[in-house]
């Protein structure tokens, strides 16, 4: 972006996929390396950037977007977020084979209260006898480090956050389970993506969904 003949902010798109724990992939864009100079910050142009990034992938049918940000809370007002899940927390990792022997690597870890979080470090030092290293895959200002215990080594990996770019494209690129059949109609509130507030209505059978946008935005849910 150009202010002036002056470049103010940029970013590069890279095309990812997902895995939709069904054997599928889910088309998503990565965003990366959206530096602005200090002189020009605080003037709306990382916003009219990502909306423009929005736009691009929305035409392109590509339904999320993932970026690793610097700091959460900046791109969680754009829609980026790194929570989810109904339970009170949970992790996914695997075992590897490292160069110094087996490596625990944590993938994801969601924690929905501070008890809930400290369960999850509790739950790493039952691998200090069975791993050389646990590697984990957190955002950058996560206070993952100083959670850790001390008895092990760890290795930090910088993690991504998540933007539903197209609600209704998300939905219909999700593998549903195949005992799954029925309709669910959904009111769909996003300040910041207006597109993406709606009442769709989405019909579910043999691990597939159409979404179907309704006129009527007064309903609330109906399950």
């Amino acid at each position: 972006m150009y202010r002036n003949g002056r470049l103010v902010t940029q970013c590069v798109l890279y095309p990812l996929r997902i895995a939709n724990g069904a054997g599928g992939m889910i088309a998503a864009g990565g965003v990366a390396t959206a530096p602005t100079p200090s002189e020009e910050r605080r003037r709306g142009y990382v916003e009219r950037l990502l909306r423009a990034v929005c736009d691009e992938l929305r035409s392109q049918n590509v339904p999320l977007s993932m970026l690793a940000a610097f700091r959460v809370s900046f791109y969680r007002c754009y829609g980026w977020r790194d929570d989810a899940g109904q339970g009170r927390s949970y992790v996914i990792f695997s075992a590897e084979h490292g160069k110094r022997g087996r490596v625990v690597r944590c993938r994801e870890m969601v924690a929905l209260d501070p008890q809930a979080r400290a369960q999850i470090f509790a739950f790493f030092p039952a691998f200090a006898d069975q791993c050389a290293e646990v590697v984990c895959n957190a955002l950058a200002d996560a206070p993952v480090q100083m959670l850790m215990p001390d008895s092990q080594e760890y290795t930090m990996e910088l993690g991504s956050i998540l933007q539903t770019v197209d609600v209704a494209q998300a939905l219909e690129a999700y593998v549903f389970p195949r005992d799954v059949a029925g309709r669910v109609t959904l009111r769909i509130v996003d300040d910041w993506l207006e597109h993406n507030s709606a009442v769709p209505q989405l019909e579910i059978e043999g691990d597939m969904a159409w979404a179907t946008r309704l006129k009527d935005r007064r309903c609330r849910c109906a399950l």
